[in-house]
């Protein structure tokens, strides 16, 4: 049998990578169409079980893992991505600069927990002199995981996200491995067994 297959592993963008191939043999295609079925399959679960997961990324609740997705876009090409439940898949991903961040005018000021406890919310408040700065308010609240602050301000100065860049590390970490998977069920499909 004479043929050739060229496999093709891509990141399109920060949020989608792309398996593809161009075959020329009976049998390739099922294969193939089978292996990047797998292949993207499994890619989804890397990314979901080694990149997404407990304290790898800071999961609080889930959703970002929930919201990768694989597919097959035609017989010979198949994408992971993160669908748009979890829009900040993108920013989780490629990280962000330091930005500010204000409360809508007229709307209610943000509200955060800070850090620390009574001593810190007092030095975030007021000034030496014991004034409350200019634009703060805030509260001491005690509870059972003891005594914490709720700070209320009209912005803040955000000092940026790290890039986690789960999606690149995760193909540059699997992409022997998928192209493995897509060879073997092409390999299956060339013997009459896909």
């Amino acid at each position: 049998m004479t043929g050739f297959v060229n496999v093709e592993v891509t990141q399109e963008s920060a949020e989608r990578l792309r398996v593809r191939f161009d075959a020329s043999a009976k049998g390739i295609a099922a294969g193939a169409r089978a292996g990047i079925n797998a292949a993207v399959i499994e890619l989804a679960s890397i990314i979901k079980r080694d990149y997404l997961s407990g304290q790898s990324a800071n999961v609080r609740t889930g959703n970002l893992r929930r919201a990768v997705f694989h597919k097959m876009e035609s017989d010979l090409s198949g994408v992971v991505g993160v669908d748009p439940s979890a829009p900040y898949g993108q920013l989780v991903n490629d990280g962000t600069r330091p930005h500010r961040i204000e409360s809508k005018p007229g709307g209610p000021a943000l509200m955060f927990a800070g850090s620390g406890g009574p001593g810190h919310l007092q030095a975030k408040l007021f000034t030496h002199s014991g004034r409350l700065r200019k634009g703060a308010s805030g509260a001491v609240v005690s509870g059972a995981a003891g005594i914490g602050a709720i700070v209320f301000r009209r912005g803040v100065n955000h000092p940026g996200t790290k890039a986690t860049q789960f999606m690149q590390t995760a193909l540059a970490s699997s992409a022997d491995r998928l192209k493995e998977i897509i060879q073997e069920r092409i390999n299956r499909g060339v013997q009459g067994h896909e």
